[in-house]
């Protein structure tokens, strides 16, 4: 069952959208959240390219519709509005709307154990892959010199192609440890 290994991996989709390397679509395309049990609370995450942890702060989950579950998170000064889709094994895709986020960002998050993950995002080397799966879902990617890849297409098959990822596309970015 895929909502304990959830539900720690929401709290900290706030540290990841503050990370360059996630997706920006021009809105969202998860038109729910999926309920899992979050507890909330403070997380460290550590970008191996920084010397500085960012610090994630979770709230408890809120119900916006039946079906539909928002769960509000802050990155330092910058607050997000956070949705989540269960994909294979230990991987997540994370939706945020926010601050800095002009339409949506996505990233991912990998469960290492109870209280530790692993953020990543799309692999640099991976555009060739990357371009294929765009084609398959008939959407379009362009890769910009700096930033994250930016995807261009109709809600439903940028869903697809977000939901698509395996571990061969992505790369890790950061380590999250939550705090006692």
């Amino acid at each position: 069952m895929a909502l304990p290994r959830l539900s720690l991996s929401l709290s900290l989709a706030v540290a990841v959208l503050s990370l360059t390397g996630c997706y920006e679509t021009s809105g969202p395309v998860l038109t729910r959240g999926e309920e899992v049990p979050i507890t909330p609370g403070v997380y460290r995450c550590l970008n191996d390219k920084d010397r500085e942890p960012s610090t994630a702060t979770i709230s408890a989950p809120a119900q916006l519709a039946p079906g539909d579950v928002v769960y509000l998170a802050t990155l330092d000064k910058d607050r997000y509005a956070v949705r989540a889709a269960a994909m294979q094994g230990d991987l997540f895709m994370l939706e945020a709307r926010g601050n800095d986020v002009r339409g949506a960002g996505h990233v991912y998050v990998r469960r290492l154990n109870a209280d530790r993950f692993e953020l990543l995002v799309a692999e640099s080397k991976a555009q060739t892959r990357l371009a294929a799966l765009a084609r398959t879902h008939n959407i379009a990617i362009e890769f910009p010199t700096y930033g994250a890849p930016r995807i261009d297409g109709p809600a439903d098959r940028e869903r697809a192609f977000l939901l698509a990822h395996t571990s061969a596309e992505l790369q890790r970015t950061a380590t999250c440890q939550r705090l006692p």
